[in-house]
């Protein structure tokens, strides 16, 4: 049978603002990521700085929110919101994060959260 994967988030690239790495999760919980560090195990251990992100930011255990930002210059970058879900009923884009999965948002938009 075959392993079944479900999306977790699509990561920017630092290098190529138009390129999103995406990040699924097994049905064990091990991250996989469609970058060339994670396919080619450059690593040795199957991780990348995408798979990171992810792990390490609170988001998979619901106490974070992972945002991406869309810079002034057309780059992307990821944003974990610590703030969520305790603080979110100060947040001026509160109705963007509730409503999207994976909520891209712009420069002016981040500054206006509070964090």
């Amino acid at each position: 049978m075959a392993k079944r994967y479900n999306f977790v988030a699509d990561i920017p690239s630092s290098s190529n603002p138009d390129k999103l790495y995406r990040i699924k999760m097994d049905e064990i919980g091990n991250l996989t990521c469609n970058c060339p560090i994670w396919i080619y195990n450059r690593r040795g251990n199957r991780t990348c700085k995408h798979t990171d992100i992810v792990q390490n930011s609170g988001f998979l255990n619901g106490t974070a929110k992972l945002f991406i930002i869309n810079g002034r210059w057309g780059n992307k970058s990821p944003f974990v919101c610590n703030n969520y879900p305790d603080k979110c009923d100060d947040c001026e884009i509160r109705f963007k994060c509730y409503t999207e999965t994976n909520p891209e948002l712009s420069n002016e938009e981040y500054m206006r959260m509070k964090h």
